[in-house]
């Protein structure tokens, strides 16, 4: 069970623009953005909104903003990508190989529900070793009641990756559940279709899916750079996920 369980830090160098970068910036930094609001009520109590969103989303939605410095950077071919990805005009892939979890509520009815982003292992360009750990796999977990019920029981699914043109076509059976390669695009939002074959039991927060994300992101803002020391060129973008 260890193996396939996420494991600490980030093993596998940042893919950016569509180029596995040379050199790693350092540290990598990913700040969560939650879509939702906390208002204090009169009697103490907390009152959350969260945005609204079709049905089949995870209960939270979510963006994450992420920095990336380099103090010096000596390798010509990384300088110029980098220049040339704070130039574009279009958002561009971001890989950072660290897991995302997604968790959303069970009716006994709904078999399809959707991950907020694709699947990193999945994405155009072939950089993932093969072969690659196991925790990197998509993982879909289904519980008979909520996962913070302390006697809730895990139910057994079997994860099938399916190209998204036949995601549609027929359905699962029993305990499989289809995943989406490649995704699809609702408006500027990237997601990926999941269909059970059996429906998830009427519950709150007792499917939990864990999944390398690919990331679509927009450059914010650039930091001030000092050339201080001779033949030295610090680099540091800051970046935010689109849509």
């Amino acid at each position: 069970m260890a193996d396939i369980q996420q494991q600490p830090g980030i093993r596998h160098r940042v893919w950016m623009g569509n180029k596995v970068l040379i050199r790693d910036p350092l540290p990598i930094q990913i700040t969560p953005r939650r879509f939702e609001t906390k208002t204090r009520t009169s009697n103490l109590g907390l009152r959350v909104d969260r945005a609204y969103t079709m049905e089949g989303f995870p209960n939270i939605r979510n963006r994450r903003e992420f920095s990336l410095p380099w103090r010096d950077l000596r390798e010509a071919d990384l300088l110029e990508h980098l220049d040339v990805l704070a130039a574009v005009g279009q958002p561009f892939p971001l890989g950072l190989f660290k897991l995302e979890t997604d968790v959303f509520d069970g009716d006994g009815e709904n078999t399809t529900f959707y991950l907020q982003r694709r699947q990193l292992i999945y994405a155009p360009g072939g950089m993932i070793p093969n072969p690659r750990p196991l925790d990197w796999e998509t993982r879909i977990r289904v519980f008979d009641k909520s996962y913070l019920d302390s006697t809730a029981v895990e139910l057994p699914v079997c994860v099938v990756q399916v190209p998204q043109a036949d995601i549609d076509t027929g359905g699962p059976t029993g305990a499989d559940v289809w995943v989406s390669v490649e995704g699809e695009q609702f408006g500027n939002v990237w997601a990926s279709k999941v269909r059970f074959g059996t429906a998830p039991p009427d519950a709150t927060d007792n499917i939990i899916a864990h999944y390398l994300p690919l990331y679509e992101v927009v450059i914010d803002q650039e930091n001030a750079r000092s050339y201080g020391e001779n033949l030295m060129e610090p680099r540091a973008l800051k970046m935010v996920e689109f849509g």
